[in-house]
Formats: structure tokens, sequence, C-alpha cells
């Protein structure tokens, strides 16, 4: 199947996509958008780093694309049940404005948390 096309039964996990703000040093989390979204590891990695290891599981999550009043980007994070994905890139799938890749990280099941 192309990649530009959807299955509606792929967009079966809902998602939220947040947005960080920080107000008098405190980092706060503003939900922009709401989502239907399929998810997809994509890769995964150990890494040992200040004396302990660290796994990192890279996914793709697609969505519809949410329309121009919405703007997703790097450093946005999106929430799914208890699991948080730190958004790295958008990828607006052939510039069609119709699918969107959102390449994320999951460090250790919520540790990719921070901007």
């Amino acid at each position: 199947m192309p990649e530009f096309t959807m299955d509606p039964g792929q967009f079966r996990r809902q998602v939220q996509i947040q947005q960080p703000a920080t107000a008098l040093g405190v980092l706060s989390w503003t939900t922009v958008l709401t989502a239907m979204a399929a998810i997809t590891a994509t890769g995964a990695k150990e890494a040992f780093a200040t004396g302990q290891f660290s796994s990192q599981v890279t996914h793709r999550i697609s969505i519809r694309w949410p329309g121009e009043s919405v703007t997703l980007q790097g450093g946005q994070r999106v929430l799914y049940g208890t699991r948080v994905f730190q958004v790295e890139a958008v990828e607006n799938v052939r510039e069609r404005n119709t699918l969107v890749h959102l390449l994320c990280l999951e460090i250790n099941g919520n540790q990719g948390t921070q901007p």
C-alpha cells in the first residue's frame, strides 16, 4: 500500500499532542490536538550514560492532516495512555496535506519528555 493512502482501520489509538510552555520557571504542557493515530516502532537501541543503561525506542506516529490552524513541530510531545513520546521531527507526507508522520523518541517508557 502506498505511504500516502490511509486505511481508517490503522488509526485506532487516541493520542494527545501537547506543546510545552514555561511560566515562572515551571514547565507545563497544553494539548493542541487530540487525534486518532497509528503508532509504529521503527527502531531501538541501548545507551549507557551516567552509569546506567537507557533504552531508546523510536516510533512513527501517523495522523490525518490537522489543518492549517494547528502547528505540529519538534519539541512537542504525544501522550498515549501512560506513554509519552517526544516529537523529534514532523513529516507532511508528500506535501499533500492528508497524512502526517510524527517521528518520535520514547526513552525508558516515559523519560523522553523534556524539550
